[in-house]
């Protein structure tokens, strides 16, 4: 059981590392006030920082202050955020006799603004509003789609059926037994304006649909989120499979955090930062910008090597997590973290920047009597920027359109047609 964990948590990590690449290039639009471009970075006349730096400039700010204020039993703040993911990878998994190769380009954005306010009395309160898109274009193996048809079709006829029963008169997909498996091409895309508001009891996130589709092949295009739509399908699946529901309510502590949190000094943390294989830069001629730069796989290192446990360490499937990392080989894997304060103190905003390309990766499980095999290339851009505001959120004037996103994609519900209706504005 452990080395299957072992391997579908290689699977997974492959994948994360392939799946990725900056489709757009990013624009350095900052100007001298430190303002955040569409890459997330924040310019500045930066210079690195030693221990005695970060002590001397950092070590008295508590980033809770910073970000709210000194009274922290009544508050309230705004962020703007813009985030962009662009990912294009390859990978081939070679199983037994037979490779299997996927591909994958997608690219999303959103924008988002937010309102959080917090009293000692009532708690916390939150509304935001914002929008999002997101596109995928692949291919993937055409056993696999096949066989998504075959399980929904058995799944449509009867909830109750057994999807591996052969008492059916609807034809299961064979495997592939040697050479590359087809592929079918994959498209879809979701675009949506979305509302989130915070009750006394639970977080909701509603949503405007205006795109949810998706084709396989030459078939025509076809719902990807409602009633029948592929999420519809897959959370049949899993329910059908013994499994929950693929969406569930949040409560509104899981969420926004009731209340301020702990201190949180920046001396500290950028001292575990440089702990950590990260290098620190400042530039304090104007309150005081904070870069922190890693390359990727020591960030990973430093993580896996501060978390895991001495009991953990001595077992001898500890070096495979190492291994796999050395397997890559990345042409870019820059991760930039960025913050900006006034001359006050005051957060004003924060960035991130990450960039990473891997040429090539082979990760080898196979055994005496079988062959499994992961190879691919690929690369990731991840820009976000979060700019604290004063402006207010305006709820959407007509709120007949937004839907409970967990009844939008959950098979309980009746889709784009149904679900709950969003409330009325928070006053």
């Amino acid at each position: 059981m452990k080395k299957l964990s072992l391997m579908l948590a290689s699977v997974m990590m492959a994948g994360a590392l392939v799946g990725v690449c900056a489709c757009g290039t990013n624009n350095n639009n900052n100007n001298n006030n430190g303002n955040s471009g569409s890459d997330g970075k924040i310019e500045g006349n930066y210079a690195e920082a030693t221990e005695q730096d970060i002590t001397n400039k950092a070590g008295s700010i508590d980033l809770m202050t910073a970000l709210v204020g000194s009274n922290q039993d009544q508050w309230s703040v705004g962020a703007k955020a813009q985030e962009k993911l662009d990912v294009d990878g390859k990978i081939d998994l070679t199983i037994g006799d037979v490779v299997w190769p996927i591909q994958a380009k997608l690219g999303e954005e959103l924008s988002y603004l937010v309102n959080v306010a917090y009293n000692s009395d009532e708690g916390t309160s939150f509304e935001g509003t914002g929008s999002a898109k997101a596109s995928l274009e692949g291919k993937g193996p055409t056993y696999g789609v096949e066989y998504l048809k075959y399980l929904l079709t058995m799944m449509d006829r009867d909830n109750d059926t057994d999807v591996d029963s052969d008492d059916t008169d609807v034809d299961r997909p064979e495997l592939p037994k040697t050479g590359t498996a087809p592929t079918t091409d994959v498209k879809a895309n979701v675009e949506t304006n979305v509302y989130t508001v915070v009750g006394e009891d639970d977080a909701k996130l509603y949503a405007e649909l205006k795109t949810a589709k998706y084709t396989f092949g030459e078939e025509a295009e076809q719902d990807l989120i409602g009633k029948g739509g592929l999420f519809d399908g897959a959370n049949k699946f899993f329910v059908n499979m013994g499994g929950s529901r693929i969406v569930s309510t949040y409560s509104a502590q899981q969420v926004v955090a009731e209340g301020p949190a702990s201190m949180y000094n920046l001396g500290s943390i950028l001292l575990m930062v440089k702990e950590l294989g990260g290098k620190v830069y400042f530039d304090a001629s104007n309150g005081l910008k904070v870069k922190v730069s890693f390359q990727l796989v020591d960030l990973i290192k430093g993580i896996y090597s501060f978390a895991r446990s001495e009991e953990y360490a001595a077992e001898e499937e500890d070096d495979l997590f190492m291994t796999m990392l050395d397997s890559v080989k990345f042409s870019k894997q820059t991760v930039e973290v960025y913050l900006q304060l006034d001359s006050n103190n005051d957060l004003k905003q924060v960035g991130l920047d990450l960039n990473v390309g891997v040429t090539s990766m082979t990760l080898d499980f196979s055994g005496e009597d079988e062959t499994f095999i992961i190879s691919g290339s690929g690369s990731l851009s991840l820009s976000l920027s979060v700019e604290k505001t004063t402006e207010k959120v305006k709820a959407p004037t007509d709120l007949s359109s937004y839907k409970d996103i967990e009844e939008i994609i959950s098979f309980e519900g009746e889709g784009v047609s149904g679900g709950e209706k969003a409330p009325d504005p928070v006053k």
